[in-house]
């Protein structure tokens, strides 16, 4: 089942401990205080965004890889297979 989320962009509060999308609900998520919370809450804050640029980095290194035909001696799974792997674990797959 492939799981939805709240669409970003996704901002920080003006105290950095909550993760808000500003429009569906007060927040996405609410970060706690303990060592790395201000790094992790950024991180968390940069989701949508690093999915969205992950997903056009799969589609382009595919197609550089096809351009290059013979050039390119791997399978595409061997190119994109992790990046795939990780887009479908945020989209709720496996």
């Amino acid at each position: 089942m492939k799981a939805t989320f709240t669409a970003g962009p996704w901002r920080l509060s003006r105290t950095q401990r909550y993760v808000m999308d500003g429009v569906a609900a007060p927040w996405v998520c609410e970060v706690t205080e303990r060592p790395g919370w201000e790094a992790n809450a950024r991180l968390i804050a940069s989701a949508p965004a690093l999915l969205e640029a992950l997903k056009e980095a799969v589609e382009d290194l595919v197609d550089f890889a096809r351009s290059r035909g013979s050039e390119y001696e791997g399978t595409e799974d061997d190119l994109v297979g992790r990046y795939r792997t990780a887009i479908s674990q945020a989209e709720g797959g496996e």
